[in-house]
């Protein structure tokens, strides 16, 4: 708990931030309490789409620096991309450098002067790499080098892959062809690290279950059995190749990305972990945790870890956006956040909700209830536990919202539907006129194909485009023109890069 006296409210910071940026709106009702929280222990926030919450995040930090709870650069945000990462550190340190303006940041108590804006912002992977960095000698481990890219880590995999002396490869385990073998090779080595098992492990359930299996009669079994059967012994056979293939990066130090978090939670859970954890705690007070229901399995030992037993931790998130459930990243996730994060203290764990969406009408937010209603229904009845967050609601002042569906018999005519639709409002006189925050619009596809079709229906009506992401590069015709000469150098059979 906060014992010192309290200086500022959220609503003073929102109305101070007011003097210099009129649009910012200030803190919601609903937002308040969290921003105002007296509780430094474990707190989770369920944040529904479009409620806030990054908001919200940079709100919490505003009011704990310029009431000289923490300072600065003793404050820790974590989040999933570098994208969000950014944006994050970049609003607050802005409403940081705002609040020096006006004077609503203590000095610092020795020097006198402004303290140092500096917040530490990153993503989860990043962290854990740093902190693995410093550390990964006392397990003799070498990750002093970047983290090697997907291409270096499947040719390494290829070429043990077709390299392999093994007896499986030659024999009827194996029914797939190299090429699916390195990607299942990669892909198993990748889940044993976000999932915190070893190859032993795998291999002591797959012979367990195929003993089991041979208990059935040829006359009781059937082609799932079989089908099951064949993928266990195959799964048995690349084992070896799995434990080459790690061996040969962890030995050269040519670890990925998935290799670093594994590594760094057994480091901060082993024999060493003690130093690393009060070392982080000291240099951390407060920690913020971003989309906490994308973390797996691997990221949630390693920060519990670091910061359980009653830290200052704070968790956002919302379960039905959980996405990453390949990777062991649950929608349960943010239910047992108060079990890893409490620990052996006498700290509890304390609960907020963020609600209220700012981003959608009355209709596009009914459909979206009803879908995530679906979706927890269809969890339910296949013996699943559905995500416990409470429906949205709508903000005061909202619209109706329009909800359109069309079908198209080709991709350029959906294509062309798209971006005729966009064209009446895009050239919209209120639009137009609106000089200081135009309105934008955004095309989500299912499949990356669809993208240079919109796109060219776009720029056709001279509607600037932007492709979100180094994907976009692609469909730059510069860009493509390269690719295309690469792709011939590499594959002189490609015809479609060879007719470009």
């Amino acid at each position: 708990m906060i014992e010192q006296k309290i200086k500022y409210s959220a609503v003073d910071i929102g109305n101070a931030l007011r003097t210099i940026d009129p649009k910012f709106k200030g803190p919601s009702d609903e937002q308040i309490p969290i921003i105002e929280s007296l509780h430094l222990g474990p707190t989770v926030v369920i944040a529904g789409a479009g409620s806030g919450k990054t908001e919200t995040m940079s709100a919490r930090v505003l009011w704990l620096v310029a009431n000289g709870i923490v300072k600065p650069e003793e404050i820790l945000g974590l989040t999933f991309t570098r994208k969000a990462a950014g944006e994050l550190s970049s609003r607050i340190r802005k409403r940081l450098r705002q609040l020096r303006t006006i004077g609503l940041l203590p000095k610092d108590p020795d020097t006198k002067s402004d303290i140092d804006i500096a917040v530490t912002v990153s993503t989860y992977h990043s962290y854990a790499g740093r902190v693995l960095s410093e550390h990964a000698i006392r397990i003799g481990v070498d990750a002093s080098s970047d983290p090697i890219g997907e291409a270096a880590a499947w040719q390494i995999a290829n070429n043990i892959v077709n390299n392999f002396a093994s007896e499986a490869t030659n024999g009827s385990d194996i029914s797939h062809s190299a090429k699916t073998i390195v990607d299942k090779v990669m892909g198993l080595s990748a889940a044993l690290g976000e999932h915190g098992k070893t190859t032993a492990q795998v291999r002591e359930f797959c012979e367990s279950t195929l003993d089991k299996f041979a208990t059935i009669s040829d006359s009781q079994s059937n082609d799932p059995v079989r089908d099951l059967q064949s993928s266990l012994k195959e799964r048995l056979a690349i084992l070896p190749m799995v434990d080459e293939y790690e061996r040969y990066r962890f030995e050269r130090g040519l670890l990925t990305f998935n290799d670093q978090m594994s590594l760094v939670a057994k480091l901060v859970n082993g024999e060493f972990g003690q130093e690393i954890i009060d070392a982080e705690r000291a240099k951390f007070k407060i920690v913020l945790l971003d989309e906490y229901q994308d973390t797996s399995v691997s990221q949630v030992k390693f920060l519990s870890a670091l910061f359980g037993n009653g830290h200052a931790v704070t968790a956002v998130g919302d379960p039905n956006q959980a996405i990453y459930g390949w990777r062991s990243a649950s929608a349960q996730t943010l239910d047992t956040f108060g079990r890893h994060f409490v620990g052996n203290s006498s700290s509890e764990c304390i609960e907020h909700n963020l609600l209220t969406t700012w981003r959608n009408d009355e209709n596009i937010l009914e459909i979206a209830n009803q879908t995530v209603d679906k979706i927890g229904e269809l969890i339910v009845a296949r013996g699943g536990k559905a995500a416990s967050v409470k429906r949205l609601k709508l903000r005061k002042g909202a619209g109706s919202g329009a909800l359109l569906c069309g079908q198209y018999e080709t991709l350029a005519m959906e294509a062309t539907g798209i971006a005729e639709h966009f064209e009446k409002h895009w050239f919209a006189p209120e639009r137009i006129a609106d000089s200081e925050s135009p309105q934008t619009f955004a095309v989500l596809v299912r499949s990356r194909k669809y993208i240079s079709e919109i796109e060219q229906a776009l720029r056709s009506r001279n509607i600037p485009v932007e492709v979100v992401g180094l994907g976009g590069l692609i469909h730059v015709p510069e860009v493509a023109d390269i690719l295309a000469l690469l792709r011939v150098l590499t594959f002189p059979d490609n015809g479609s890069s060879l007719m470009r």
